[in-house]
């Protein structure tokens, strides 16, 4: 009865897993760049007032960058997020963030946070990168030049993990 049991745990987590990543393929191949287009400009718009909170599309964009990395690594599903304003972007909340700890004591905890989820993404903007490299294609050799060429030999670019790792504090970021 125990092995059965098991056996029908396993068979439910397959199919939820499948269900899954069928939702998020879907996803991608119909909404996201669409989505994280739309989002970042409403974001864009609204950045001097302090009522948003973009870390939920950081997080999509990890995630969604992470999913399509490590499935198939299909560059027009994710076209959106590699190019060089989404770096931009990113690099540009993680300074805000960064600014935030110092300016903002009372809620250096949350900017922290905050910072953690666009270094998450700048790193899977990265890994995303050398998966890009291994591409065959020529759209995706050439994609990657462009990219290296303005965000890797950029001393701004190089310049934040520095700065991130100087100004470290563990009283109030992650670990």
């Amino acid at each position: 009865m125990l092995k059965r049991m098991c056996f029908l745990s396993v068979i439910y987590q397959l199919t939820t897993w499948l269900c899954l990543r069928e939702y998020c393929i879907e996803i991608l191949s119909s909404a996201y760049n669409t989505l994280v287009r739309q989002v970042r400009r409403v974001l864009e718009r609204n950045v001097g007032t302090n009522n948003h909170d973009d870390s939920f599309l950081l997080w999509a964009v990890r995630f969604f960058l992470e999913f399509n990395r490590l499935s198939d690594m299909k560059l027009e599903l994710v076209s959106e997020s590699l190019s060089v304003q989404c770096f931009h972007w990113v690099l540009t909340r993680m300074e805000h963030d960064m600014d935030m700890i110092v300016s903002d004591k009372k809620q250096a905890r949350l900017w922290a946070k905050r910072l953690h989820v666009a270094l998450q993404t700048f790193r899977e903007l990265l890994h995303s990168l050398v998966a890009l490299q291994k591409l065959k294609d020529n759209n995706a050799q050439a994609l990657f030049d462009m990219l290296v060429n303005n965000v890797c030999y950029v001393l701004e670019y190089r310049e934040t993990i520095l700065h991130l790792l100087m100004n470290y504090n563990e009283a109030h970021s992650t670990k």
